[in-house]
C-alpha cells in the first residue's frame, strides 16, 4: 500500500549505502510501487527495471528486515532467482514462506544446521533476486497472485 515500516527504511537505506560504497562501479536505482494490487505493482516495476537495463530486479517486501550486505549476498550466488527463505507472519501458526513441493505444499525449515543454498519449488517474494533474461523467457503476465 502506501506505507514502509521502520526497520524496513533502516534496513534499505542500510543496504542501499554498503553496496553502492562497497561496488560503486554497479549501477543502482531505486523503483517503489503504491498501490492495492501487488500483482500490479510488481509488473510495472519489472517493466520500468527492464527498460532501464537492469541485469538483476531485487524485491523487497516493506515489512521485511535484512542485512546490509544482502544485495551483494544475493547476486554473489550467480543464479537466475535466488531468495531467503524467511517465516511467515501469521501467528500462532508461524512457518516457512518456502516449498519443497508446491502440489503437497512440503515446507521447507531452515534450521541451525542449514547452510548455502537449497532448490526449492518455490519461495516467498518478500527478499529475491531474478536476472534480467527470467523475464524474457517467462510469459506475460510475470505476476499472478491466484
Amino acid at each position: 500500500m502506501d506505507m514502509v515500516h521502520g526497520w524496513f527504511a533502516y534496513s534499505l537505506s542500510l543496504a542501499m549505502s554498503y553496496h553502492v560504497h562497497r561496488f560503486p562501479e554497479d549501477k543502482v536505482i531505486l523503483y517503489f510501487a503504491n498501490g492495492t494490487l501487488i500483482q500490479q505493482s510488481r509488473e510495472q516495476l519489472a517493466e520500468k527495471a527492464l527498460n532501464w537495463g537492469a541485469d538483476y530486479l531485487i524485491w523487497f517486501d516493506s515489512d521485511m528486515r535484512f542485512p546490509k550486505d544482502i544485495i551483494s549476498e544475493l547476486i554473489k550466488h550467480d543464479k537466475d532467482i535466488v531468495g531467503c527463505n524467511y517465516p511467515t507472519r501469521k501467528w500462532p501458526q508461524i512457518e516457512p514462506t518456502a516449498f519443497w513441493d508446491d502440489l503437497h505444499q512440503t515446507r521447507v525449515y531452515t534450521v541451525e544446521k542449514s547452510s548455502g543454498l537449497e532448490e526449492v519449488a518455490s519461495l516467498g517474494f518478500g527478499c529475491i533476486a531474478i536476472k534480467a533474461g527470467v523475464f524474457d523467457s517467462v510469459q506475460e503476465p510475470w505476476f499472478m497472485v491466484p
